[in-house]
């Protein structure tokens, strides 16, 4: 098992696609942007890798769980702010569906990682 947060393969995804929606967020037209679901989007997916990062350190495996279902439902959360980002044209198709295939992977993910900690502590 990874030692810190960094380590693990799903936060370093979920930072990446973290950094592919801040820019998607930037690119959006001045004229289109609703900033109400900017800055939800971001939020959604600051969450992702803060909870990951914050599970990483709690001391009980219920607790690190908690997070990665936390981390976990904002990947959710996410899927479905980027069918708006779609519906009012702030993103292109393509990109909203890569993004929730990402997300997608993320909480596959997500859950492998619980189910492999489960086992590890015997739990499972």
């Amino acid at each position: 098992m990874p030692r810190t947060f960094e380590d693990l393969v799903v936060w370093k995804r979920s930072r990446g696609m973290a950094n592919i929606i801040f820019d998607m967020c930037r690119a959006v037209d001045k004229s289109r942007v609703d900033y109400t679901l900017n800055r939800q989007i971001t939020r959604a997916v600051i969450s992702i890798v803060s909870n990951i990062a914050k599970g990483s350190s709690r001391r009980t495996l219920k607790d690190y769980c908690h997070f990665l279902d936390i981390a976990n439902a904002s990947s959710a959360e996410i899927r479905a702010q980027l069918y708006l980002f779609e519906d009012q044209k702030m993103a292109s198709p393509e990109l909203c569906e890569e993004l929730r295939n990402e997300c997608k992977v993320i909480s596959r993910m997500i859950f492998g990682l619980q189910k492999a900690l489960r086992k590890d502590s015997g739990e499972a």
